[in-house]
């Protein structure tokens, strides 16, 4: 499923292969504290290559992606994530207004559909967790989770 996403998104960003990692939270805990100096797992982190036809390495948390699908099928969420962790190769940032509105146009962009920073830009206050991805119905009949991401 990932592979097929990232023979979607690739084209689109004119590069041609990207590198991708899943693992669970240990290991995502060990990887954020060696490159980010953050001691606790994230959902994705990025690694650019530069200029190119390879766009760089993805690491996406298995076990935080789950959780973060609380809302729409795993499938969706971590199209999510891909989509995220490309964004961030291609040198985008959401630590800045300005910035998180480029990036959210480039998610939308790959995706179709916002994505996370997308999602975190239309609900003020809270970051992610907003509509459904593919606009499929909510798991938890409705209800509104606040959910937890870290800064990439």
């Amino acid at each position: 499923m990932l592979r097929e996403a990232a023979r979607e998104f690739l084209p689109k960003l004119q590069r041609e292969s990207v590198s991708l990692l899943l693992c669970d939270d240990a290991r995502m805990r060990e990887i954020n504290r060696e490159w980010r100096g953050k001691d606790r797992p994230t959902d994705v982190i990025s690694f650019p290559s530069g200029p190119g036809p390879f766009l760089g390495d993805i690491v996406i948390s298995l076990d935080t992606a789950r959780r973060q699908a609380e809302r729409w099928p795993l499938r969706d969420e971590l199209r999510r994530l891909l989509a995220h962790g490309m964004c961030h190769c291609q040198g985008y940032d959401h630590e800045k207004a300005d910035e998180a509105g480029r990036m959210a146009a480039a998610e939308r962009r790959l995706l179709g559909v916002p994505g996370m920073v997308g999602d975190s830009l239309s609900m003020p206050g809270r970051r992610g967790g907003g509509t459904s991805p593919v606009g499929s119905a909510p798991r938890n009949n409705g209800r509104r989770r606040r959910r937890r991401s870290p800064k990439k």
